[in-house]
């Protein structure tokens, strides 16, 4: 049973891996807002594959934190963010002695995080779409910026979506709890999907504490 649930947990956290080519540097982890200790849990559905995971998130003014969990609630592995410099850390290793495998693509989770939790909405909009250049996306000289679409809907972001608003391939994420300009919590849930790698993730903030900023 053990290993049955260390590979269920792999195949989770691999699908979570499952990302087109980065799409450039990740923002920086500074200035993301107060620091704050989220419980969490995310489900991952690929190709019609479920599974899903237990996670920490932490973020403690410069730092972000993400920490998954196996289903016994021991350590997997954490990806950890210091401005654009991402260090990933293996901890749980199966019935053979090998590691539990982690993402390939480490910094695509990161900017999923980025892009759904820590990207601000900015003044309140009437409702409808607004276009604003996206804030996670490489800035090209002498191109205009990679578009981010928010609908706004009684003064709170209900939806977003990252590149073309038309275009099918494009990440849409949905936040059915309202992302307000004034949030100081995170969302209890967020909806995204990635067309171009047939991905969904369910992503449910169980918990939110606030922590003191952590000196470095």
């Amino acid at each position: 049973m053990t290993r049955l649930r260390l590979i269920s947990t792999a195949a989770a956290l691999l699908l979570v891996a499952c990302r087109p080519p980065p799409a450039g540097p990740l923002p920086p982890s500074a200035g993301l807002g107060a620091p704050l200790l989220a419980r969490q849990k995310v489900v991952a559905t690929h190709a019609g594959v479920r599974r899903g995971f237990d996670a920490v998130l932490q973020y403690d003014g410069t730092t972000l934190l993400l920490l998954a969990l196996t289903p016994m609630g021991t350590k997997a592995f954490a990806i950890r963010q210091q401005d654009r410099a991402v260090v990933v850390e293996s901890f749980a290793r199966g019935p053979d002695g090998r590691e539990v495998p982690i993402p390939t693509d480490p910094t695509e989770i990161l900017r999923d995080i980025h892009r759904a939790l820590f990207t601000p909405t900015g003044p309140t909009h009437p409702d409808g779409w607004q276009r604003v250049d996206d804030p996670t996306a490489e800035k090209r000289v002498g191109r205009r910026p990679a578009p981010l679409f928010q609908r706004w809907r009684r003064g709170a972001v209900v939806e977003r979506i990252y590149g073309p608003r038309r275009r099918t391939s494009s990440a849409r994420i949905t936040y059915p709890t309202p992302l307000t300009s004034t949030s100081r919590t995170l969302p209890e849930r967020v909806e995204l999907d990635h067309p171009s790698r047939d991905l969904h993730l369910s992503i449910h903030t169980l918990s939110t504490t606030p922590l003191p900023p952590i000196a470095h």
